[in-house]
Protein backbone atom coordinates (compact mmCIF):
# COMPACT_ATOMS: atom_id res chain seq x y z
CA UNK A 1 0.00 0.00 0.00
CA UNK A 2 1.26 3.43 -1.24
CA UNK A 3 1.42 6.11 1.73
CA UNK A 4 0.12 9.48 0.56
CA UNK A 5 2.09 12.12 -0.21
CA UNK A 6 3.82 14.52 2.26
CA UNK A 7 1.92 18.24 2.30
CA UNK A 8 3.86 20.53 0.33
CA UNK A 9 3.77 22.96 2.95
CA UNK A 10 6.00 20.41 5.12
CA UNK A 11 8.92 20.59 2.64
CA UNK A 12 8.48 23.90 0.51
CA UNK A 13 10.38 25.50 3.74
CA UNK A 14 13.55 23.19 4.16
CA UNK A 15 13.63 22.86 0.57
CA UNK A 16 13.63 26.39 0.02
CA UNK A 17 16.45 27.45 2.57
CA UNK A 18 19.14 24.55 1.30
CA UNK A 19 18.62 26.41 -2.12
CA UNK A 20 19.26 29.63 -0.70
CA UNK A 21 21.83 28.63 1.62
CA UNK A 22 23.43 27.04 -1.46
CA UNK A 23 23.23 30.31 -3.89
CA UNK A 24 26.31 32.29 -4.59
CA UNK A 25 26.03 35.47 -2.58
CA UNK A 26 23.40 34.64 -0.69
CA UNK A 27 23.10 33.79 3.36
CA UNK A 28 20.51 33.25 6.14
CA UNK A 29 19.41 36.58 8.46
CA UNK A 30 20.03 34.04 11.49
CA UNK A 31 23.78 34.91 10.56
CA UNK A 32 22.95 38.94 9.96
CA UNK A 33 25.15 40.92 12.47
CA UNK A 34 23.57 42.09 15.60
CA UNK A 35 25.81 44.89 15.92
CA UNK A 36 27.23 47.26 12.77
CA UNK A 37 29.71 50.23 13.01
CA UNK A 38 29.79 52.72 10.03
CA UNK A 39 32.47 55.75 9.77
CA UNK A 40 31.27 59.20 8.34
CA UNK A 41 34.39 60.44 7.18
CA UNK A 42 34.49 63.91 5.19
CA UNK A 43 33.66 62.00 1.87
CA UNK A 44 30.99 59.30 2.84
CA UNK A 45 29.87 56.12 5.16
CA UNK A 46 32.21 53.46 5.37
CA UNK A 47 30.78 51.35 4.64
CA UNK A 48 27.94 52.40 2.75
CA UNK A 49 26.12 49.75 2.65
CA UNK A 50 24.90 47.48 5.35
CA UNK A 51 23.31 44.24 6.30
CA UNK A 52 21.62 43.68 10.00
CA UNK A 53 19.38 41.19 11.43
CA UNK A 54 16.08 42.72 13.10
CA UNK A 55 16.54 44.07 16.40
CA UNK A 56 20.34 45.41 15.27
CA UNK A 57 21.77 48.14 16.62
CA UNK A 58 24.22 50.42 14.15
CA UNK A 59 26.36 53.27 15.18
CA UNK A 60 27.51 56.33 13.19
CA UNK A 61 30.56 57.97 14.25
CA UNK A 62 32.29 60.99 12.70
CA UNK A 63 35.53 60.19 12.23
CA UNK A 64 35.71 63.96 9.94
CA UNK A 65 36.73 66.88 10.37
CA UNK A 66 33.23 68.28 9.40
CA UNK A 67 29.65 68.32 10.65
CA UNK A 68 27.72 65.46 9.57
CA UNK A 69 24.99 63.32 10.03
CA UNK A 70 23.28 59.94 9.27
CA UNK A 71 19.76 61.07 8.22
CA UNK A 72 16.47 58.81 7.22
CA UNK A 73 14.60 61.56 4.63
CA UNK A 74 11.65 59.23 5.30
CA UNK A 75 12.12 60.23 9.00
CA UNK A 76 13.29 57.06 10.95
CA UNK A 77 16.13 58.29 12.09
CA UNK A 78 17.79 60.85 12.26
CA UNK A 79 21.60 61.75 14.58
CA UNK A 80 20.87 65.27 14.05
CA UNK A 81 24.44 67.08 13.39
CA UNK A 82 27.79 65.30 14.33
CA UNK A 83 31.01 66.53 15.28
CA UNK A 84 34.56 64.77 14.76
CA UNK A 85 34.37 61.64 17.98
CA UNK A 86 30.69 62.33 18.13
CA UNK A 87 28.54 59.01 17.55
CA UNK A 88 24.52 58.04 17.33
CA UNK A 89 23.25 54.52 17.72
CA UNK A 90 19.72 53.18 16.27
CA UNK A 91 18.04 50.00 16.87
CA UNK A 92 16.14 48.59 13.99
CA UNK A 93 13.32 46.82 14.99
CA UNK A 94 11.42 46.50 11.63
CA UNK A 95 12.81 45.09 8.11
CA UNK A 96 13.09 46.88 5.56
CA UNK A 97 15.93 48.71 3.28
CA UNK A 98 16.59 52.14 4.90
CA UNK A 99 18.36 54.76 2.57
CA UNK A 100 19.91 57.39 4.41
CA UNK A 101 22.75 60.29 3.71
CA UNK A 102 23.92 63.04 5.46
CA UNK A 103 21.91 66.43 5.74
CA UNK A 104 24.67 68.97 5.62
CA UNK A 105 25.72 67.34 2.52
CA UNK A 106 23.40 66.00 0.56
CA UNK A 107 20.13 67.63 2.08
CA UNK A 108 17.77 70.30 1.96
CA UNK A 109 19.22 71.74 -0.91
CA UNK A 110 23.01 70.86 0.03
CA UNK A 111 25.41 69.33 -2.24
CA UNK A 112 29.13 68.65 -1.24
CA UNK A 113 30.90 67.36 -4.34
CA UNK A 114 33.48 66.00 -2.27
CA UNK A 115 30.79 63.80 0.04
CA UNK A 116 29.04 60.44 -1.00
CA UNK A 117 25.34 60.58 -0.28
CA UNK A 118 24.66 56.95 -1.46
CA UNK A 119 24.22 55.10 2.04
CA UNK A 120 21.77 51.92 3.21
CA UNK A 121 20.58 50.05 5.69
CA UNK A 122 19.13 46.64 4.89
CA UNK A 123 17.42 44.63 7.72
CA UNK A 124 15.78 41.28 7.46
CA UNK A 125 14.14 38.96 9.13
CA UNK A 126 15.00 35.74 10.55
CA UNK A 127 15.12 33.19 8.22
CA UNK A 128 15.36 35.49 5.11
CA UNK A 129 18.30 35.87 2.60
CA UNK A 130 20.43 38.20 3.21
CA UNK A 131 22.26 38.91 0.06
CA UNK A 132 25.84 39.69 -0.64
CA UNK A 133 27.15 43.84 -0.86
CA UNK A 134 26.26 45.31 -3.88
CA UNK A 135 23.62 43.26 -4.48
CA UNK A 136 19.77 44.42 -4.63
CA UNK A 137 18.01 43.76 -1.39
CA UNK A 138 15.27 40.77 -1.43
CA UNK A 139 12.14 40.59 -2.61
CA UNK A 140 9.53 41.27 0.02
CA UNK A 141 11.37 43.51 2.15
CA UNK A 142 9.48 47.05 2.32
CA UNK A 143 11.23 49.91 0.40
CA UNK A 144 9.55 52.30 2.74
CA UNK A 145 9.63 50.70 6.32
CA UNK A 146 6.56 52.17 8.37
CA UNK A 147 7.88 54.61 11.12
CA UNK A 148 9.75 52.85 13.57
CA UNK A 149 10.09 54.22 17.59
CA UNK A 150 12.39 57.30 18.60
CA UNK A 151 15.94 56.73 18.40
CA UNK A 152 17.63 54.42 20.95
CA UNK A 153 20.79 56.05 21.66
CA UNK A 154 22.85 52.92 22.95
CA UNK A 155 26.22 54.55 23.96
CA UNK A 156 27.43 54.82 27.29
CA UNK A 157 29.17 57.68 26.73
CA UNK A 158 27.75 61.61 26.18
CA UNK A 159 25.60 62.03 22.71
CA UNK A 160 24.13 64.80 21.22
CA UNK A 161 20.86 64.04 22.31
CA UNK A 162 18.66 61.68 23.83
CA UNK A 163 15.50 60.20 24.06
CA UNK A 164 13.43 59.02 27.42
CA UNK A 165 10.25 57.25 27.74
CA UNK A 166 7.82 57.33 30.34
CA UNK A 167 5.53 54.45 31.71
CA UNK A 168 2.81 54.61 34.65
CA UNK A 169 5.78 53.19 36.57
CA UNK A 170 8.88 54.56 35.49
CA UNK A 171 11.57 56.16 33.28
CA UNK A 172 13.48 54.55 30.47
CA UNK A 173 16.04 54.83 30.07
CA UNK A 174 16.89 56.08 34.03
CA UNK A 175 20.15 57.69 33.34
CA UNK A 176 20.98 59.83 30.36
CA UNK A 177 24.46 61.56 29.56
CA UNK A 178 24.58 64.49 26.97
CA UNK A 179 26.67 67.12 26.09
CA UNK A 180 26.20 70.68 26.57
CA UNK A 181 24.04 71.87 24.44
CA UNK A 182 22.13 68.85 23.60
CA UNK A 183 18.47 68.00 23.76
CA UNK A 184 16.19 65.43 25.98
CA UNK A 185 13.12 64.49 24.78
CA UNK A 186 10.76 62.99 27.01
CA UNK A 187 7.82 60.75 25.56
CA UNK A 188 4.48 59.31 27.40
CA UNK A 189 3.99 55.78 26.83
CA UNK A 190 1.84 55.16 29.95
CA UNK A 191 -2.01 55.94 30.08
CA UNK A 192 -1.91 58.42 32.63
CA UNK A 193 -0.48 62.08 33.03
CA UNK A 194 3.62 61.96 34.38
CA UNK A 195 5.98 64.79 34.13
CA UNK A 196 9.76 64.92 34.13
CA UNK A 197 10.33 67.53 37.03
CA UNK A 198 13.09 68.98 39.13
CA UNK A 199 12.24 68.50 42.71
CA UNK A 200 13.69 72.18 43.53
CA UNK A 201 12.69 75.52 41.96
CA UNK A 202 15.11 78.22 40.52
CA UNK A 203 16.79 79.13 37.07
CA UNK A 204 18.69 75.85 37.22
CA UNK A 205 15.26 73.48 37.08
CA UNK A 206 12.96 72.16 34.60
CA UNK A 207 9.88 71.01 34.34
CA UNK A 208 8.07 69.34 31.18
CA UNK A 209 4.59 69.92 32.70
CA UNK A 210 1.74 66.75 32.78
CA UNK A 211 2.04 64.76 29.25
CA UNK A 212 -0.91 63.21 28.48
CA UNK A 213 -0.66 59.45 26.22
CA UNK A 214 1.79 59.97 23.45
CA UNK A 215 2.68 63.74 24.11
CA UNK A 216 6.21 65.00 24.07
CA UNK A 217 8.68 67.68 25.52
CA UNK A 218 12.20 68.40 24.74
CA UNK A 219 14.40 70.38 26.71
CA UNK A 220 18.00 71.99 26.21
CA UNK A 221 20.82 72.11 28.82
CA UNK A 222 23.07 74.53 28.04
CA UNK A 223 24.97 74.59 31.27
CA UNK A 224 27.14 71.14 32.59
CA UNK A 225 25.78 69.51 35.48
CA UNK A 226 23.67 66.74 36.79
CA UNK A 227 20.17 66.76 37.26
CA UNK A 228 17.91 64.68 39.50
CA UNK A 229 14.22 64.55 38.37
CA UNK A 230 11.38 62.85 39.34
CA UNK A 231 7.30 62.64 37.86
CA UNK A 232 5.31 65.74 39.44
CA UNK A 233 2.23 64.25 39.23
CA UNK A 234 3.72 60.97 41.19
CA UNK A 235 6.56 61.75 42.95
CA UNK A 236 6.55 65.14 44.09
CA UNK A 237 2.68 65.67 45.82
CA UNK A 238 3.73 64.88 49.82
CA UNK A 239 1.46 62.03 50.89
CA UNK A 240 -0.48 62.17 47.69
CA UNK A 241 2.60 59.79 45.69
CA UNK A 242 1.91 57.53 43.32
CA UNK A 243 2.88 53.98 44.90
CA UNK A 244 2.81 52.11 41.76
CA UNK A 245 5.59 54.52 40.19
CA UNK A 246 9.24 53.65 40.92
CA UNK A 247 9.71 57.60 43.30
CA UNK A 248 12.60 56.10 45.08
CA UNK A 249 14.70 55.35 41.73
CA UNK A 250 17.41 58.46 41.33
CA UNK A 251 16.15 59.39 37.51
CA UNK A 252 19.30 61.37 35.94
CA UNK A 253 20.12 63.71 33.49
CA UNK A 254 24.05 64.52 32.81
CA UNK A 255 25.14 67.36 31.09
CA UNK A 256 29.15 67.07 29.91
CA UNK A 257 30.96 69.26 28.26
CA UNK A 258 31.85 68.97 24.49
CA UNK A 259 34.73 66.26 23.95
CA UNK A 260 34.07 64.70 27.40
CA UNK A 261 33.76 60.69 26.54
CA UNK A 262 33.28 59.13 29.47
CA UNK A 263 31.57 59.96 32.95
CA UNK A 264 33.06 59.36 36.47
CA UNK A 265 30.62 57.88 39.41
CA UNK A 266 30.34 61.02 40.95
CA UNK A 267 27.42 61.35 43.54
CA UNK A 268 23.83 62.86 42.02
CA UNK A 269 23.10 66.55 42.72
CA UNK A 270 19.96 68.64 42.52
CA UNK A 271 21.52 71.35 40.68
CA UNK A 272 23.88 71.70 37.81
CA UNK A 273 28.20 72.00 38.19
CA UNK A 274 28.96 75.54 36.60
CA UNK A 275 31.08 73.91 33.06
CA UNK A 276 34.64 74.41 33.92
CA UNK A 277 35.55 77.81 32.03
CA UNK A 278 38.81 77.86 29.48
CA UNK A 279 42.30 78.39 31.54
CA UNK A 280 42.43 82.55 30.44
CA UNK A 281 45.17 85.19 31.84
CA UNK A 282 43.55 86.91 35.02
CA UNK A 283 41.97 90.08 34.12
CA UNK A 284 43.33 93.31 34.96
CA UNK A 285 41.83 95.59 37.51
CA UNK A 286 40.26 97.84 34.79
CA UNK A 287 38.59 94.82 33.04
CA UNK A 288 34.98 95.16 32.01
CA UNK A 289 32.39 92.94 33.82
CA UNK A 290 30.95 89.97 32.57
CA UNK A 291 28.21 89.97 29.93
CA UNK A 292 25.63 87.74 28.51
CA UNK A 293 24.88 87.94 25.34
CA UNK A 294 22.89 86.09 22.54
CA UNK A 295 22.79 85.55 19.03
CA UNK A 296 20.04 83.45 17.16
CA UNK A 297 20.54 81.67 13.52
CA UNK A 298 18.34 80.33 10.93
CA UNK A 299 17.75 79.90 7.38
CA UNK A 300 16.16 83.66 6.75
CA UNK A 301 18.58 85.74 8.48
CA UNK A 302 21.68 84.07 9.14
CA UNK A 303 23.72 85.05 12.84
CA UNK A 304 21.58 87.79 14.43
CA UNK A 305 22.84 90.39 15.55
CA UNK A 306 26.07 90.58 13.53
CA UNK A 307 28.46 91.96 14.40
CA UNK A 308 28.17 91.88 18.14
CA UNK A 309 30.31 93.75 20.42
CA UNK A 310 31.15 92.72 23.58
CA UNK A 311 33.19 93.74 26.95
CA UNK A 312 36.33 91.14 27.81
CA UNK A 313 34.92 88.25 30.04
CA UNK A 314 31.33 87.69 27.80
CA UNK A 315 29.03 84.68 27.82
CA UNK A 316 28.04 84.56 23.85
CA UNK A 317 25.48 81.74 23.59
CA UNK A 318 24.33 80.67 19.90
CA UNK A 319 20.36 79.10 19.48
CA UNK A 320 19.49 77.39 16.19
CA UNK A 321 16.33 79.00 15.96
CA UNK A 322 15.53 77.50 12.36
CA UNK A 323 14.41 73.96 10.89
CA UNK A 324 17.72 72.41 9.91
CA UNK A 325 21.12 71.74 11.37
CA UNK A 326 23.73 74.51 12.25
CA UNK A 327 27.15 75.41 14.02
CA UNK A 328 29.17 77.88 14.70
CA UNK A 329 33.30 77.47 14.00
CA UNK A 330 35.69 80.20 14.77
CA UNK A 331 37.83 80.61 11.58
CA UNK A 332 40.84 79.13 12.13
CA UNK A 333 40.04 76.87 14.43
CA UNK A 334 38.85 77.52 18.20
CA UNK A 335 35.19 77.79 19.58
CA UNK A 336 33.19 74.77 17.54
CA UNK A 337 29.64 74.18 18.50
CA UNK A 338 29.40 70.59 16.48
CA UNK A 339 26.21 70.64 14.67
CA UNK A 340 23.09 72.16 16.43
CA UNK A 341 19.82 71.27 15.63
CA UNK A 342 16.29 72.99 16.19
CA UNK A 343 16.26 75.01 20.01
CA UNK A 344 19.74 73.62 20.54
CA UNK A 345 22.65 76.34 21.88
CA UNK A 346 26.18 76.49 22.14
CA UNK A 347 27.73 79.46 24.50
CA UNK A 348 31.74 80.49 24.76
CA UNK A 349 33.23 82.95 26.77
CA UNK A 350 35.52 84.91 25.06
CA UNK A 351 38.47 86.29 27.89
CA UNK A 352 40.86 88.22 25.48
CA UNK A 353 39.88 90.97 23.25
CA UNK A 354 39.78 90.77 19.55
CA UNK A 355 37.95 90.44 16.58
CA UNK A 356 36.80 86.86 16.18
CA UNK A 357 34.82 85.66 12.86
CA UNK A 358 33.23 82.65 12.41
CA UNK A 359 30.66 80.75 10.08
CA UNK A 360 28.06 77.42 10.05
CA UNK A 361 30.38 74.77 8.54
CA UNK A 362 27.21 72.88 7.99
CA UNK A 363 26.22 75.32 5.28
CA UNK A 364 28.85 75.37 2.60
CA UNK A 365 28.74 76.98 -0.73
CA UNK A 366 30.81 75.60 -3.61
CA UNK A 367 31.89 78.03 -6.60
CA UNK A 368 34.25 77.84 -9.37
CA UNK A 369 37.12 80.14 -10.18
CA UNK A 370 38.70 81.17 -13.79
CA UNK A 371 40.89 78.43 -13.96
CA UNK A 372 38.18 75.83 -12.69
CA UNK A 373 39.50 75.50 -9.09
CA UNK A 374 36.85 74.69 -6.67
CA UNK A 375 36.59 77.14 -3.90
CA UNK A 376 34.41 76.69 -0.77
CA UNK A 377 32.61 79.43 1.19
CA UNK A 378 30.61 79.64 3.45
CA UNK A 379 26.47 80.50 3.65
CA UNK A 380 26.15 81.97 6.99
CA UNK A 381 29.15 83.72 8.40
CA UNK A 382 29.37 86.36 11.70
CA UNK A 383 31.75 88.41 14.03
CA UNK A 384 31.98 88.95 17.69
CA UNK A 385 34.20 91.96 18.42
CA UNK A 386 35.68 91.64 22.23
CA UNK A 387 36.71 95.11 23.73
Amino acid sequence: MRLPPLPKTLVIGPVLAVLLAGAPGVTLAATAPQTATVSITDSGFSPPDVTVGVGATVTWTDTGNNVHSATDPGGTFNSGGLSNGQNFGFQFNLPGTFSYSSAPDCQNGNSNPSFSCSASITVVAAGAPVPAPGAPAPAGLASSPAPQAPATLVSTSAQPSGTVNISDTTFSPTNVTIFVGGTVTWIEKGTGVHSATTPTGGPTAFDTGGLGPNETKSINFATAGTFVYSSGPDCLSGASNNPNFACSTGYLVTVVPQGTTSVSGSAPVAAPVAAPAPATAAPSAAAAPASNKSITMNEQNGFSPNPLTVPVGSTVTWTDQGSLVHSVVQDGGGFDSGGLSTGQQYSFTFSQPGTFTYHSSTDPVYSTDANGNQIQSWQYTGTVIVQ
